[in-house]
């Protein structure tokens, strides 16, 4: 489970991994950037968007 960073304090408790990034404020992006690295897809899924 995540929490952003300005998560409530009982949410972040309960989470594995915490954001560094608030909500709204690219919290989403670091989660999905995560995964990605974690499977090694993020420069080809970058790169699709990239070489237009």
């Amino acid at each position: 489970s995540v929490a952003v960073a300005n998560a409530q304090p009982e949410v972040k408790r309960i989470a594995t991994w915490q954001t560094t990034q608030i909500g709204g404020y690219g919290a989403v992006r670091e989660v999905c950037n995560l995964i990605l690295n974690t499977h090694h897809t993020l420069d080809a899924a970058l790169a699709s968007y990239l070489n237009t």
